[in-house]
């Protein structure tokens, strides 16, 4: 069998360096690109043409020597990562432009014992407030020696880690208020040094429950409701900036009671709005109806009259004519029944108070359109 031998032209590492390429098939005018995995002999074999073309100091030379002696000797033995620290500690003193293959040579071997992983997020920066991310984040790790290493990142302090694909960009989904560690790990489960990232992800938005109200449902106007609601913040919780709420696009405050005989007859909606400190906004809508009716009427005309706005005699009046307006709408006259109402808004109309006189004479008016269909 034919077989290179060293010589004075070519060492025994430079020959074991080569060997270690391999090719299917070979065609001259194809130009393949020879890569080399990293290793010792080829280590050795940058080296060794060095020292041939006379640019490498003796002592140095004999310092690269020794170094590589050792770290071999510590990687055979499992030493890894001590391995690893002789090899870049060498690496760093051969920052000369004659020793830059040899360099880079030894800091790919000292990443087959321990790369250096690092990493970065996307989107640079974050896209919520504070500081935090409202959506996924990528994960993209450099550094991962192909076909060696693979990477994993933990978002829980390394109780469980999560492999990234190959392609070097994982997608973070889980809420994050804290360290992210990723690292890489070979076939045989060897792990390297690990990294760290602060991140702070909260995607989930603030949950709003109304109270007081509820959507959907219709409100004689001579009640009140009490407008209220609570926020709660889940996810990883940065808590929440002041809320508010609107009704009919006017401010009203948490727990306020409502007189519904201050809003017009008809639909209403209630709009309470909250946002974390992340920017994660809920927005929740409750549309309700005011409507009013006999029984809204004479309690309208009662509480007048309790009050003072009306008098003793006008509210009798009223009452009267909004009495016989209902029986006869009871008996099936809508026609008489309008007649009681339409005395009734005469009377209302005489009275002195104007609140209430607005008031009454709008209602009994949306009577007569309801009998009148």
């Amino acid at each position: 069998m034919f077989a290179l031998t060293p010589s004075a032209h070519l060492s025994a590492a430079e020959i074991e360096a080569a060997a270690q390429v391999k090719l299917a098939g070979f065609n001259a005018q194809g130009q393949p690109r020879i890569t080399w995995t990293p290793s010792f002999a080829l280590a050795r074999a940058y080296l060794d043409q060095l020292v041939r073309a006379g640019a490498i100091d003796p002592a140095l030379s004999t310092e690269v020597d020794t170094v590589l002696r050792r770290a071999g000797e510590f990687a055979a033995a499992g030493r890894r990562f001590a391995a690893e620290e002789q090899l870049r500690t060498l690496a760093d003193r051969l920052d000369t432009a004659p020793h830059r293959t040899l360099q880079q040579a030894l800091v790919d071997l000292a990443d087959t014992f321990n790369p250096r992983v690092a990493a970065t997020v996307g989107p640079a920066e974050p896209n919520g407030s504070n500081g935090w991310y409202t959506g996924p984040v990528t994960l993209t790790l450099t550094g991962l020696p192909a076909g060696i290493w693979t990477g994993q990142y933990s978002v829980d302090n390394g109780v469980t880690w999560v492999a990234v694909p190959a392609s070097g960009v994982a997608t973070i989904d889980a809420e994050v208020k804290g360290t992210v560690r990723y690292r890489a790990v070979d076939g045989a489960g060897n792990t390297s040094r690990e990294g760290s990232r602060w991140l702070k992800i909260d995607r989930s938005a603030p949950d709003v429950q109304v109270s007081g109200l509820t959507g959907g449902t219709s409100y004689g106007d001579s009640g009140t409701v009490t407008v209220d609601w609570t926020v709660t913040d889940g996810g990883a919780g940065p808590g929440i900036n002041p809320d508010s709420a609107l009704l009919d696009g006017k401010r009203v405050a948490r727990g306020a009671t409502v007189a519904l005989s201050g809003l017009p007859l008809g639909g209403h909606t209630l709009v309470v709005t909250a946002k974390d400190k992340a920017g994660n906004t809920t927005t929740r809508s409750v549309a309700f109806t005011t409507t009013t009716s006999f029984a809204d009427l004479r309690a309208l005309v009662d509480g007048y009259r309790a009050a003072g706005t009306v008098s003793a005699g006008n509210a009798d009046t009223l009452t009267t004519s909004l009495g016989r307006a209902d029986a006869a709408a009871s008996a099936g006259q809508p026609a008489a029944a309008v007649g009681h109402l339409t005395a009734f808004v005469d009377q209302a109309g005489a009275l002195n108070a104007v609140g209430a006189r607005t008031l009454l004479v709008r209602d009994a008016r949306a009577l007569i359109d309801q009998l009148d269909r």
